[in-house]
């Protein structure tokens, strides 16, 4: 019968310790990514609330094309200030007078993961959409009021 030594030499560590080291910084890379997401999101929610605000309440006399540059560099300057540089604004309106939908897009693109030294792993873009009506009882602004029949 033979003996076996008892003494592995720390042998099963040096094999587990790499793969542990491995699956902490992947699960930690992963982390990162999905708060990026999650942040641009946020930021891109407020831009575009922003962005339809500031068309809604654009003082009067204001044109629609005025108010559409006004919408978009609000939503710029709300996205830059959380951080977010290069978001893409789309302002969707047919004219300004009351009961009028506003709609504001802001888009925001993403590395899928960003790794170190190597810069980022993919694209996600994160994008939100926010609709709001004119005032219908808005003084100076064309049109009825008709949106308050319905």
């Amino acid at each position: 019968m033979t003996e076996r030594s008892m003494d592995d030499g720390g042998e099963a560590g040096v094999v587990v310790l790499p793969l542990v080291l491995l699956a902490v910084f992947g699960f930690g890379l992963l982390g990162v990514g999905i708060w990026r997401v999650t942040e641009t999101n946020m930021a891109v929610v407020d831009a575009a609330r922003s962005g339809v605000r500031s068309y809604v309440e654009s003082p009067t006399g204001v044109s629609s094309g005025d108010a559409a540059q006004r919408a978009s560099l609000a939503a710029r300057r709300s996205a830059s200030a959380a951080g977010i540089e290069g978001v893409r604004v789309e302002v969707t309106a047919t004219d300004r007078r009351r009961c009028a939908v506003v709609e504001v897009t802001v888009s925001a693109a993403v590395p899928a993961m960003a790794l170190p030294w190597v810069g980022g792993l993919g694209e996600t873009t994160v994008s939100s959409t926010q609709r709001q009506v004119i005032d219908p009882h808005r003084d100076e602004l064309e049109g009825e009021a008709w949106c308050l029949d319905q």
